[in-house]
């Protein structure tokens, strides 16, 4: 089941899907986003926050500290859990409330991971690199999706990733919605388990 984004955010991840979403629709989408980004921030007023920032890219250290309020507001449009990352190192810049509930840390905690940190291990359930993997979605103009396995709390959760750069403020960002699909994972392992006793 395909995780419930308001229509915007939907349209804009699924930009590449011509049978779920039209091209006026995700005009339409990526607009709300734009215009909810430029209404909910004023880059003047914007401070100087202890959000991670930091962290990884240091060439462009002021550019990611000034443009990260941005890229926050962006992942706090959306309901499932999102994250904001350098397309390059991969350093989180921003996180959603989900994702702060999903993996159990806090915002802060976060900022200071690389979202391949989040990894089980380094590569996908079909056996990609995790970090080549996200680092297409730079060079696609499509999302890119995958899946792997997380560790919270001594619980592993297997994890849908949708992932697609977009520019805010003059600077780049991988956008990452997460779906927890450990469920179906369950019920598909269990199913088999059934039939091969049968």
């Amino acid at each position: 089941m395909p995780v419930a984004y308001p229509f915007n955010a939907h349209a804009y991840f699924d930009a590449a899907n011509v049978n779920y979403t039209s091209q006026r629709e995700l005009r339409d989408g990526l607009k709300h986003i734009r215009l909810y980004v430029r209404v909910r921030i004023n880059p003047t007023r914007m401070t100087r926050e202890n959000d991670g920032s930091a962290a990884g890219d240091a060439a462009s250290g002021d550019a990611v500290e000034g443009a990260t309020p941005l890229a926050r507001s962006l992942v706090e449009a959306i309901p499932a859990p999102a994250l904001a990352c350098d397309p390059q190192s991969l350093a989180i810049r921003a996180a959603n409330d989900p994702a702060v509930a999903l993996f159990g840390r806090d915002r802060s905690a976060l900022t200071l991971m690389g979202i391949t940190d989040l990894c089980e291990s380094s590569v996908t359930v079909e056996g990609d690199p995790v970090d080549e993997t996200l680092r297409e979605a730079a060079d696609a103009d499509t999302a890119v999706t995958a899946e792997w396995t997380v560790a919270v709390d001594g619980d592993r959760r297997r994890l849908a990733v949708r992932a697609h750069e977009t520019t805010l403020a003059g600077h780049d960002w991988l956008v990452a919605a997460l779906t927890d699909v450990t469920a179906r994972v369950r019920a598909e392992q269990s199913a088999r388990l059934r039939s091969q006793t049968l």
